[in-house]
C-alpha cells in the first residue's frame, strides 16, 4: 500500500488474499482464490448493472435483464477477470455503480446518502477512473430534469483529489525510449476512442498486448472529428437528449486514461471494462425495442438476442482458454503483434520456463532483432545456447526452470 496509497483499498484486498491463499509447500499464495474473487467482483459488478438501469429505465422490464447478460458474457471484460493484475478496474467500477445507484435513490433518506460518500471514497481509493463520477452524475441530472444535488461538493473534492494525485509519482511508461509525449499520446487516444467502442459492439481480435502505430497525419483527422461529434453531442445533450448523452459517458469513462498522461500501454482492454456497460446497454436497448410489439416481433428479436449471447459467450469462452497459462497468452499475443518486442520475449520466457529450448532462442533471437538493446533478452539468449550445448542439460534445465526473467 506504501507504493500508492490512492488505490490502497485494493491492495489491501491483495494482503489479505496472499496470507488466506499461501501456499506452504511453495511460500507462494495459490492463484485460484485470487481468480475467483475477481469472478465474484464481476458478478456483482453485474448485479448492480442490473439494479442501476431497473432504476434508470422504469418503464422496461427487459432491458435490465438483456444488459447484464451481455455485460457478463462480454469478451471484452475477459482481461478484467483474467488478470488479477486489472482488480483495480473490477472494484473502482463496483464502487462507481454503487455511487450511482444511491445517488439515484427517490427518497430523501441519510442511509442512501451516506452510502454514497462512502461508495465515492472508496472508489476513489481504488482507481481514478471514479474522479470521473461528478461529472457523469450532472450530465445525467440534466438529461433526466434531476435536481443537481451534491455536485458542487463532489467536484470540490475530485478537485482535492486531483491536486492530491499530481502529487504523488505516476507510472509512466517503463521505457524512456518508447515513451511518447503527452500531445502525442492524446491525439493517439483519439483513434483508440473510436478502438474502444468498436471492440464494445464488435469484440473480435481481442489481445493481451496490443501494438498499434500511426502516424501523425493520420492522428489529426480523427482529432478533428471527435471534436466535431462532441460538440455536436454536447448540443444535443443540452437539449436533454439521452441518447446524445451515452456516447458522452462513453467518453467520460475513459478520460482518465486516454487523455495527456503517457501510459506505459496506450490501449487496453481492461480499461474498456466500465465503458462496455454503456455499450451492452445499447445492445440490450436495441433487442428489447420490440417489448411493446406484436408476439411475431418479439420473437424474432429474442432469436436474435439469443443468437448474440451465443456468439458472445463463445467468444469468451476462447478467450478463456488464451488465459490457462501464459505461454497461450503470450502465443496469442505474438499471432496478432508480431512486431513488437514485449510479447515475443515474453512468449520466449514462457517457452523457456516449459523447458522447450530450441523453441525459445528461435523467439528469443526474433526478439533481439525487434529490440537488440534489450540486456535480457541478450543475456538469455546467451542462457539457452549454453544449455543447449551442455552435456549436463537437465541441470541447465533446472537452472532455467528457476531462473528470473
Amino acid at each position: 500500500m506504501a507504493q500508492n496509497p490512492f488505490r490502497s483499498i485494493v491492495y489491501l484486498t491483495y494482503d489479505l488474499q496472499y496470507h488466506l491463499a499461501l501456499d506452504p509447500d511453495r511460500a507462494k499464495p495459490r492463484p485460484g482464490p485470487f481468480h475467483l474473487f475477481n469472478l465474484a467482483l464481476h458478478f456483482i459488478n453485474g448485479i448492480l448493472l442490473f439494479l442501476l438501469i431497473g432504476r434508470l429505465a422504469r418503464g422496461s422490464k427487459l432491458l435490465p435483464f438483456a444488459a447484464t447478460a451481455i455485460f457478463w458474457v462480454h469478451p471484452l471484460c475477459t482481461e478484467s477477470v483474467n488478470f488479477i493484475s486489472a482488480r483495480f478496474t473490477l472494484m473502482a467500477s463496483l464502487f462507481y455503480l454503487a455511487a450511482v445507484y444511491f445517488y439515484l435513490d427517490p427518497q430523501t433518506r441519510k442511509l442512501p446518502s451516506f452510502l454514497f460518500w462512502l461508495c465515492f471514497l472508496l472508489g476513489l481509493a481504488c482507481k481514478e477512473t471514479v474522479a470521473t463520477l461528478p461529472l457523469s452524475l450532472a450530465l445525467l441530472n440534466h438529461v433526466q430534469k434531476r435536481p443537481q444535488r451534491w455536485i458542487i461538493p463532489s467536484f470540490l473534492l475530485i478537485a482535492l483529489y486531483i491536486v492530491l494525485r499530481l502529487n504523488w509519482p505516476i507510472i509512466l511508461s517503463s521505457h524512456e525510449d518508447g515513451r511518447v509525449g503527452p500531445m502525442t499520446y492524446f491525439l493517439t487516444q483519439n483513434i483508440y476512442l473510436w478502438l474502444y467502442g468498436l471492440k464494445g459492439f464488435f469484440p473480435f481480435h481481442l489481445n493481451f498486448d496490443y501494438h498499434n502505430h500511426y502516424s501523425f497525419p493520420c492522428l489529426i483527422p480523427f482529432f478533428i472529428i471527435n471534436i466535431g461529434l462532441v460538440l455536436l453531442l454536447l448540443r444535443a445533450a443540452y437539449k436533454r437528449s439521452f441518447w446524445a448523452a451515452i456516447p458522452l459517458f462513453f467518453l467520460i469513462l475513459l478520460l482518465p486514461t486516454s487523455s495527456f498522461i503517457p501510459l506505459d500501454d496506450p490501449f487496453r482492454e481492461s480499461r474498456a471494462y466500465l465503458p462496455t456497460m454503456v455499450t451492452s446497454g445499447v445492445l440490450a436497448r436495441l433487442f428489447s425495442s420490440s417489448e411493446n410489439s406484436r408476439i411475431r416481433k418479439k420473437i424474432t428479436y429474442l432469436i436474435i438476442f439469443l443468437s448474440v449471447l451465443v456468439i458472445l459467450c463463445g467468444i469468451t469462452r476462447d478467450r478463456n482458454r488464451v488465459w490457462e497459462s501464459p505461454a497461450l497468452l503470450w502465443r496469442d499475443a505474438v499471432t496478432k503483434s508480431p512486431l513488437k518486442h514485449r510479447p515475443v520475449y515474453n512468449y520466449a520466457n514462457a517457452l523457456r520456463r516449459n523447458l522447450r529450448l530450441e523453441s525459445a532462442l528461435i523467439y528469443y533471437q526474433r526478439a533481439h532483432k525487434l529490440d537488440p538493446d534489450h540486456l535480457n533478452t541478450i543475456r538469455n539468449i546467451d542462457l539457452v545456447k549454453k544449455a543447449l550445448a551442455s552435456p549436463e542439460l537437465e541441470k541447465w534445465k533446472a537452472h532455467l526452470r528457476s531462473k528470473a526473467p
